[in-house]
C-alpha cells in the first residue's frame, strides 16, 4: 500500500479525521502528527499480520494523546512557572 493510499483509507475515518484536522490546526503539534503517520505507516508496511483496524485505532490514541499534551517553553517548567 502507498503512503497516500494509506492516509486516503484513515480519512475514510471521521472521527480520526476530525482529530488529524485539529492537530494540524495546531501549528506546534504538525511535525509530531506528521512523525506518528509514518511510524504507523511503516508498522503496517512491514508487520505482515497486522490489522489495519488496529493500526488505525492506535493512530486515533495518539493523536488524541498529542492534542492533549502542552507544549512546555524553554526554561519553564511543567508547572508553569519559571
Amino acid at each position: 500500500m502507498k503512503y497516500d493510499s494509506f492516509l486516503k483509507e484513515l480519512a475514510r475515518d471521521k472521527e480520526l479525521a476530525r482529530l488529524i484536522d485539529k492537530a494540524l490546526e495546531k501549528k506546534e503539534t504538525g511535525k509530531s502528527l506528521r512523525t506518528i503517520l509514518e511510524y504507523y505507516y511503516l508498522k503496517y508496511l512491514f508487520i505482515k499480520d497486522l490489522d489495519f483496524t488496529k493500526v488505525k485505532n492506535e493512530i486515533k490514541e495518539e493523536v488524541k494523546k498529542l492534542l492533549k499534551t502542552k507544549k512546555v517553553k524553554r526554561g519553564e517548567r511543567h508547572d508553569g512557572e519559571s
